[in-house]
């Protein structure tokens, strides 16, 4: 017989293979080159596209990441280390995004984004010691 005191083993993780830059089961890369062709084949058959129609690459990753804090925000119930890091990541990527697309003045911009970054280490380790 099995002794009382011990505790049963724990359930067996998936034993499917997890895989990282996966979007909705899509692998990321393929969708992003799949997104840089059609705007090429676009601008071959004579759509008007922005000048600087290349920064929404930035901004998908950014978007990305904003989408995972509010999923870890959701599993964890709270504002965490793990959701102020990925939701820092995606802020500043979104802005340096943004600011390439609409053609920014970066002497007047990048101090914002040190700012941002500075106030996400700031409150990430605030919620690590709380």
């Amino acid at each position: 017989m099995s002794d009382p005191s011990q505790s049963p083993p724990p359930p067996p993780e998936s034993s499917a293979p997890k895989r990282s830059g996966m979007a909705y089961g899509l692998p990321l890369g393929g969708v992003i080159i799949l997104a840089v062709g059609v705007v090429f084949l676009l601008r071959n058959f004579g759509f008007h596209l922005p000048g600087h129609w290349w920064a929404v690459i930035i901004m998908i990753p950014a978007v990305a990441s904003l989408v995972t804090a509010i999923r870890f925000y959701r599993q964890d119930g709270k504002a965490t280390a793990r959701v102020t890091g990925a939701a820092t990541g995606g802020a500043v990527m979104l802005a340096i995004g943004l600011a390439l697309y609409f053609g920014v003045n970066w002497s007047l911009f990048w101090p914002v984004i040190l700012i941002v970054v500075g106030l996400g280490i700031i409150a990430r380790g605030n919620w690590r010691r709380g």
